[in-house]
């Protein structure tokens, strides 16, 4: 399940489907380590996930519980002077 909010304070909650793209998710989740994909990557892989989810930037955290990691938590377009 996704939830998220928008720039309004509308909070949206989605059923996850994964697609090819959605990578990223499975490489944090499968590894437990932190996942960084800067707006100036020129990899092939992070330009897909990019384009495909509308991000400009993204990190990717994994979310453990019990010390397993259960999901991933991502922070997507960050606002500011802010360098990935």
């Amino acid at each position: 399940m996704l939830r998220w909010t928008t720039p309004d304070g509308a909070l949206h909650t989605a059923r996850y489907v994964e697609s090819d793209t959605d990578w990223p998710f499975a490489r944090v989740v499968d590894d437990g380590e932190v996942l960084i994909v800067p707006r100036t990557s020129r990899e092939a892989g992070h330009q897909a996930f990019l384009a495909s989810r509308g991000f400009r930037d993204a990190a990717i955290a994994p979310l453990r519980l019990d010390g397993q990691v259960r999901g991933a938590l991502y922070v997507a377009d960050r606002q500011g002077d802010v360098a990935s």
